[in-house]
């Protein structure tokens, strides 16, 4: 969703400064990579950490 308020700001013609959207662009890149680390070391093995059965 933060992707896409971007682009609608920059597509209305809003004039962003180059330097604030590279690094917005860096920011969301950072985020969108720790996210997916974290959704991979959630369900790395295809079922989620909590749902494994007790030995």
């Amino acid at each position: 969703i933060p992707q896409t308020v971007v682009f609608a700001l920059i597509g209305s013609g809003i004039s962003v400064d180059p330097l604030l959207r590279i690094g917005l662009g860096v920011a969301l890149f950072l985020l969108s990579g720790l996210l997916g680390l974290y959704l991979f070391r959630q369900f790395r093995h295809g079922w989620y950490r909590e749902s494994q059965p007790k030995i």
